[in-house]
């Protein structure tokens, strides 16, 4: 099972807490909210002083798996029409400090629909609460110190990024978008300094970062398919590559399945409050 770490981010006027407590006061079929063709839900919540334990299912109503012996042909799974197939994920929430460890499930709800759920619960709204990834901190100390860019390279999907998402980036990602309408589904953009010159690239990784942090919270992972820079502190060092897309802080656990095939509720969330402990270090 793999675990990310994230900030969540909301204005001060949405009150997330109180918001969770109304969900859940709900009986289960009233939780239940739209997601593409299939359904979603607050499915369960455990509260331990200020870390608030949830659990969330995306019940898969369209499509779904076969129930394949070893030693016979694979069959259907009995279902009623109101039934579908169930993909979870997990999540740890410190409401005093406002992070969060996540579980990954990729059948599953991802950071940007579970904020959506409990944002649009009631009625639809504005965008207001966001994950943000935590990026490995060692990282974040590179691109500060290291000022000098003799190369960047960023690849994206334009059709996978709102004017909204150009909006907030670089006017240099947001030329991408001029080439959507030549038909072009990938654009790369390459940029580099001569050699020997000790000369650098006028452009801000840490914003660049911050933006593909942002995308990807949203959930566009298809967005940007492939962001670096080499890097160096002085002109005679060498430039040191660094990928832009990696260095989130993620680990991957080993949970035993049930004999149902599920990664079970409490041993998920155990895992969760492990390495919520683990990577205290980090949230700050």
């Amino acid at each position: 099972m793999r675990v990310d770490l994230y900030k969540v981010v909301m204005p001060s006027s949405f009150n997330l807490t109180k918001c969770v407590d109304r969900v859940f006061s709900k009986d289960l079929r009233y939780r239940n909210r739209q997601h593409g063709d299939d359904q979603m839900r607050l499915e369960a919540l455990k509260k331990e002083g200020d870390l608030w334990y949830l659990d969330f299912v995306r019940i898969r109503m369209t499509q779904g798996p076969a129930k394949t012996p070893l030693r016979a042909p694979s069959t259907g799974f009995s279902l009623e029409p109101d039934e579908g197939f169930g993909e979870e994920t997990a999540m740890l929430w410190n409401t005093a400090t406002d992070w969060c460890v996540m579980q990954y499930n990729h059948h599953s709800l991802r950071p940007n629909s579970i904020a959506e759920y409990f944002t649009n619960y009631d009625a639809p709204s504005d965008y207001v609460v966001r994950f943000l990834p935590k990026i490995d901190p060692q990282i974040l100390a590179k691109l500060r110190s290291k000022k000098i860019v003799t190369h960047f390279s960023i690849e994206v999907a334009p059709s996978e990024i709102s004017n909204n998402d150009y909006d907030e980036g670089m006017s240099l990602i947001s030329a991408a978008k001029n080439f959507e309408q030549h038909g072009a589904d990938v654009v790369t953009i390459k940029l580099a300094t001569r050699h020997g010159r000790g000369r650098s690239l006028n452009i801000d990784l840490e914003k660049i970062r911050d933006w593909i942090s942002s995308v990807f919270a949203k959930e566009k992972r298809d967005a940007v398919l492939a962001a670096s820079a080499s890097i160096k502190r002085v002109p005679n060092e060498r430039a040191e590559p660094i990928d832009l897309l990696a260095h989130q802080i993620s680990k991957t656990v080993h949970v035993e399945p049930g004999t149902d095939r599920r990664l079970p509720r409490e041993v998920r969330w155990r895992e969760l409050f492990l390495l919520h402990e683990l990577w205290a270090r980090f949230m700050m």
